[in-house]
């Protein structure tokens, strides 16, 4: 199952490393090396615009949606053995510059707390602040509406550079369907990623 621990590393070169990792209670601050290999699976996506890197899933698409200025969209949908040939399980990453700082951490939360609200059932938002960095987490389930989309498992973090204005918010949809052939490494790609809190 998508989890809600969150663990958050800075390294002397001021890139965070965000794993939001599973089943496990509770907050824990790390001290985390830049170079890390990827996680089993997968291989670091670098994505320069915006100084990130995301564990994605080897075979797994990643594509830019939307650029303009002030806001970029990126997707990735899981492919590969067992898994349909027309996924409909989704990763988004929408990065969202210049934010007012009184309010990009407020903008986070809130994010969080609304797709929680469309829930039957939620976990607690978890969170966490370290130097300017507030990220929020939690998962829910959402049943099937009458347009006849499917029963989701939805997994939502934001992430908010209170110095910056920068908010990144991460989504990943998982139709009960797809549940069993996407977990392992929807796992991997939504607990980590890697952010410069100069960004």
């Amino acid at each position: 199952m998508l989890g809600s621990h969150l663990d958050i590393g800075v390294t002397g070169r001021r890139v965070a490393i965000v794993l939001l990792l599973v089943m496990i209670p509770g907050y824990t601050f790390i001290r985390a090396e830049d170079q890390a290999a990827a996680p089993s699976g997968t291989h670091w996506k670098a994505i320069p615009e915006i100084r990130a890197k995301l564990a994605l899933p080897d075979g797994w698409r990643f594509r830019k949606v939307r650029s303009t200025p002030r806001v970029l969209v990126y997707e990735v949908v899981p492919k590969g053995p067992g898994i349909p040939a027309r996924s409909r399980s989704r990763y988004e990453l929408r990065v969202e510059k210049r934010v007012p700082a009184g309010i990009v951490v407020f903008k986070a939360r809130n994010y969080v707390e609304a797709i929680r609200a469309q829930a039957v059932e939620a976990d607690a938002v978890e969170e966490q602040t370290q130097g300017v960095m507030a990220l929020f987490v939690s998962v829910a389930h959402l049943e099937p509406d009458a347009s006849g989309a499917p029963q989701l498992t939805v997994a939502a973090a934001a992430i908010a550079n209170s110095r910056t204005g920068t908010l990144y918010t991460m989504r990943f949809d998982i139709p009960a369907s797809e549940f069993e052939a996407v977990e392992s490494l929807a796992n991997q790609l939504f607990r980590h990623i890697k952010v410069d809190d100069e960004v």
